[in-house]
């Protein structure tokens, strides 16, 4: 885990994921990241309660994350919010819109601290031959394992997990993780979010708001 969770460090990579809580989907979207001269990462969702269906962006540079939806630009009269990394588990009430565990980065970093692992067999992930493995992290352990950046980008949910958090892993020949689902229970509930890339090292543009445009979140 630990080649892997290197060659993501290394990589751009385009994703397509899905978060369910207790069995139900509840968000659904892409992600591009890229790796160099500065990591960057967008997201395009699609936040799902019940029928109301309301498209959710997201950019994520190191040290913010910025949020476009139409509730947040009615309610701070900019179209974006800008939340410091540090603050992401301030408000519970928002912290389904962060989808950063779907960054993946984070989830490679993730399961570069497992506690367990093993081979569980052979497969193929988008016509890619692969390796599977299964494992487990121990929230506690992988705060203290995580570079400083990614620890911050993942406290709040490692903090709201109870027990250990499970994963399955499909990883190339070359250290790539084409697909990765972990599964936590956060808050009470379980939590299952799968990533699946769809493009590796790909030339990748991400603009990051303007001040103008952005009002920050309030301590």
């Amino acid at each position: 885990m630990r080649d892997a969770a290197a060659t993501a460090a290394r990589s751009s990579a385009s994703a397509q994921f899905t978060t369910q809580v207790s069995g139900l989907t509840v968000m659904i979207g892409t992600v591009r990241e890229r790796a160099a001269p500065t990591r960057l990462a967008t997201l395009s969702m699609t936040s799902i309660n019940g029928a109301e269906q309301v498209a959710v962006t997201e950019v994520v540079t190191r040290s913010t994350v910025y949020v476009n939806m139409p509730s947040l630009t009615a309610a701070f009269g900019k179209p974006w919010l800008g939340v410091p990394i540090g603050n992401l588990g301030a408000d519970p009430a928002m912290a389904q819109l962060y989808q950063t565990a779907a960054l993946p980065t984070a989830e490679a970093a993730l399961i570069g601290t497992a506690d367990t692992e093993r081979l569980a067999g052979k497969a193929t992930v988008r016509g890619v031959p692969v390796s599977r493995y299964v494992g487990s992290v121990d929230p506690a352990s992988a705060l203290t394992a995580l570079a400083p950046a990614m620890r911050q980008l993942l406290a709040p949910e490692l903090a709201s997990a109870t027990g250990i958090i499970g994963f399955t892993a499909w990883i190339d020949a070359q250290h790539n993780i084409r697909k990765v689902q972990t599964s936590a229970t956060i808050d009470g509930e379980l939590t299952v979010t799968t990533v699946v890339i769809t493009a590796l090292n790909r030339a990748t543009h991400i603009a990051v708001p303007q001040s103008s445009q952005v009002a920050a979140l309030s301590a």
